[in-house]
């Protein structure tokens, strides 16, 4: 990727090619760290901060030339709210005040040689 989101410059570069103001792209960052991407890969994400809601809509709207392309930018979804212990997307709880899956309960285990056969009574 030839974009480097570390240099201040870049932002700068985006703010005149995309016809944006000075200062309104604050950050960008990649969803994904380089080193983890495949060797080759043509396409990543960025994360991009604006300084305030309308300049991101304005980019919505308008679109946003990065490294000499013009990409489209939408805004990002929250992640849903889910119950670390119990990974349930639909919880009301955390994995603090979890109860679906309650701490087990300690039995007492008998060995077999304790058991004795029952003792036959005979009726006289």
């Amino acid at each position: 990727m030839s974009h480097s989101p570390d240099a201040l410059a870049e932002n700068h570069h985006i703010e005149h090619n995309s016809g944006l103001g000075e200062g309104m792209l604050l950050t960008t960052r990649w969803i994904k760290p380089l080193h983890r991407c495949t060797p080759g890969q043509g396409c990543v994400h960025l994360i991009a901060c604006f300084q305030i809601p309308e300049d991101a809509n304005i980019v919505i709207r308008e679109d946003i030339v990065i490294a000499g392309k013009r990409t489209w930018a939408r805004c990002m979804w929250r992640e849903p709210r889910r119950c670390l212990k119990c990974q349930s997307l639909m919880a009301r709880n955390l994995a603090a005040s979890c109860r679906l899956h309650a701490a087990p309960v300690a039995r007492k285990i008998t060995p077999l040689s304790a058991l004795k056969p029952p003792v036959a009574t005979s009726g006289v």
